[in-house]
């Protein structure tokens, strides 16, 4: 049998693509790339193995049939292996894409080795060396960079399932956070902060006013005169969520009145304000509505203001005097937004 020397050059090409998974590096005198456009498709999961086989000394020329194990140890366990795959062998020099199932899983930082077999015969067992850059993906690493305008690391799954996650992020500690930050958090996604009319409260200057709560979660408010008057409704949130301002970008009412000629004149989003008169709008909403069937409408800020003085949702109604015309608000939600 002939002896067999094996040389080879394992090139791993790491690409996280199951999570989105983007590294920006800038370059001293370069100026920043192009904005990469959006992928059709995403890249092959394999990784490209090269090497040299001689026999006796002579680069081989010709097929070989080749099997290769991923282990976590030379001898050791791993994943079913592949092959044993004819492979064409040219001046001693070959070429092979190798792709285990369920790779994407293995390379998550943890050290492992290649076995190669050459016609049944184990050959060679060689430790997989990452790319230098791959390196930023290995557990304790930094991903440091100075980069204006930009994300230092961008994460996007395109993905639209119910199921689909961005990143993930786990501590097995129970004192110690899975993610944490050294500067604010900000989020683009929009939050809902649901307030229960119960808390409503009537405005110095009108006591006449009654409100009850009801069993379904709305406020009744009534009185008997002929009167405009205001009921207020408090709204206590973060300022800052995580570092990041806080702002409120909209108002969601669900309401009804027992006739048309009782009204809700105004829905204001309001602040307090060091400054006559006092007070500042978020949201001013002078639509006049009168609809006897709950009715829901939004009202949207001309601009998002930051949270930053005591807050609350105020309506001027109309009653036209008697007995029996009353208002009832059913729902209030605030959208607010970090942007």
């Amino acid at each position: 049998m002939k002896t067999k020397w094996f040389y080879a050059i394992p090139i791993l090409l790491v690409v996280l693509v199951a999570g989105g998974l983007r590294i920006n590096q800038a370059k001293g005198h370069e100026s920043s790339p192009p904005a990469d456009p959006a992928a059709v498709t995403i890249v092959n999961g394999a990784f490209n193995y090269q090497g040299v086989l001689k026999e006796n000394g002579v680069p081989v020329n010709g097929n070989r049939d080749m099997t290769f194990k991923l282990l976590a140890f030379c001898g050791g366990d791993g994943p079913p292996p592949i092959g044993p795959i004819t492979i064409p062998v040219k001046n001693g020099m070959f070429s092979t894409a190798l792709y285990f199932p369920g790779q994407e899983g293995f390379f998550s930082g943890m050290a492992y080795v290649l076995e190669v077999w050459v016609g049944g015969v184990k050959i060679s067992c060689q430790e997989i060396l990452p790319v230098p850059y791959a390196l930023s993906l290995r557990p304790g690493a930094d991903i440091k960079g100075s980069l204006s305008g930009t994300s230092a690391l961008s994460v996007i799954n395109e993905a639209n399932t119910a199921t689909s996650v961005g990143l993930f992020a786990q501590s097995g500690s129970p004192n110690s956070p899975a993610i944490s930050a050294n500067g604010p958090i900000q989020s683009y996604s929009n939050s809902i902060l649901v307030l229960s009319p119960h808390s409503m409260v009537v405005r110095d200057g009108f006591p006449s006013m009654v409100l009850t709560p009801q069993f379904d979660g709305s406020m009744k408010i009534e009185t008997n005169l002929d009167q405009d008057v205001i009921v207020s409704l408090p709204v206590s949130t973060f300022g800052t969520l995580f570092g990041t301002p806080v702002k409120i970008e909209g108002v969601e009412v669900c309401y009804r009145v027992s006739n048309v000629n009782t009204q809700i004149m105004a829905a204001q989003v309001v602040k307090r304000s060091s400054a006559f008169p006092y007070y500042d709008l978020y949201i001013s909403d002078l639509t006049l509505r009168n609809s006897t069937s709950i009715t829901c409408f939004y009202a949207s800020a001309s601009s998002n203001k930051i949270i930053d003085d005591s807050t609350w949702v105020q309506f001027n109604l109309y009653f036209p005097g008697g007995a029996g015309n009353t208002v009832y608000i059913y729902t209030v939600k605030l959208t607010l937004v970090e942007y």
